[in-house]
């Protein structure tokens, strides 16, 4: 039977653990050297600079692309961006169906692999109602992973 306090010795284990790379360096750093030094093998720890490129990469990536695309490209270079995409999709479909070396089970997975890597999401999935705080990292974090998840 497991006790009460273990299970509240579990959940803080796994709240903490889950939240140590977006705490203290302290915690950033305690995290990388089990996780990335030990584990992983990684011999140098993240700059602060790589770790925020890269979180926010994760969290916002889609979005900000979705900024930079509006911004950057014409309206009418979406259609000509599907149009390349269709041709390309086509060009790898007929090259599976084609080649003789892949049997019938891989030539069906490659066709279905196919349309999910050539392309482009579309549209971003915008987070109106969504308000960051830029005094709350952490809670930012979790309320980016809840909007995802519900």
């Amino acid at each position: 039977n497991t006790t009460l306090e273990n299970l509240r010795t579990i959940v803080e284990y796994k709240l903490i653990h889950a939240s140590s790379k977006h705490l203290t360096p302290e915690f950033r750093t305690a995290n990388w050297n089990f996780f990335g030094k030990k584990i992983k093998g990684e011999d140098v720890e993240p700059t602060r600079e790589k770790y925020c490129l890269s979180e926010t990469e994760k969290t916002l990536g889609e979005l900000l692309g979705q900024y930079f695309i509006d911004e950057v490209f014409p309206a009418d270079a979406a259609k000509t961006a599907d149009e390349l995409v269709k041709a390309l999709k086509a060009s790898f479909s007929t090259g599976i169906a084609t080649a003789d070396w892949l049997d019938n089970s891989t030539r069906a997975n490659e066709a279905v692999q196919v349309c999910a890597l050539v392309g482009w999401p579309g549209e971003a999935s915008a987070v109106p109602t969504l308000t960051l705080d830029s005094k709350t990292y952490l809670k930012n974090r979790w309320k980016l992973s809840f909007d995802r998840v519900g």
